[in-house]
């Protein structure tokens, strides 16, 4: 039985990390996808809170990116409903909070059409930024991706890589 589309791939942008102060992920080439979707999971916050912003750069990298990106996002009820939030539109830099034990055990869908990056700007990567102090917390980014050649691009590892 195949549940995924032969046309959309699942990746795993950034393996769990526990409590990370800030983090980006690496670039994804926008130039062999249509849109992405990251889903960004949490696992339970206590003390913590996180904000998430959108960038996009010239290169495949895993810092800071060149240029912010405004975007839409879902948030999911707590882990376990099938309920999502109405999706919401972000303007540049301002981010996204997951705030402490309201947003415990929830998810993030961050959607992202190519069309919308900067002229020359083809990755894009997502910022991570813990507030203050925090308890440990489990944090993972995965994405479902509509790649615009999907003979060409890699899923089984014969294709070319969306991250380079």
């Amino acid at each position: 039985m195949k549940i995924l589309s032969q046309n959309l791939f699942f990746l795993p942008v950034s393996a769990p990390a526990t409590n990370p102060a800030t983090f980006y992920t690496p670039g994804v080439n926008m130039g062999m996808v249509e849109a992405i979707e990251f889903i960004v999971s949490v696992g339970t916050l206590g003390t913590a809170d996180y904000t998430i912003t959108v960038g996009c750069s010239a290169t495949a990298k895993a810092t800071a990116p060149d240029v912010d990106l405004p975007f839409r996002y879902a948030k999911s009820a707590a882990a376990g409903t099938d309920t999502m939030g109405a999706l919401t539109n972000v303007g540049l830099a301002t981010g996204i909070n997951f705030a402490n034990a309201a947003d415990s055990n929830k998810s993030i869908i961050i959607d992202i059409a190519s069309e919308e990056l900067t002229q020359g700007y083809p990755y894009v990567q997502l910022t991570v930024t813990r507030g203050g102090s925090a308890t440990a917390v489990g944090l993972a980014v995965n994405a479902i991706v509509k790649p615009r050649y999907p003979q060409k691009t890699t899923k089984d590892g014969s294709g070319t890589s969306l991250f380079t």
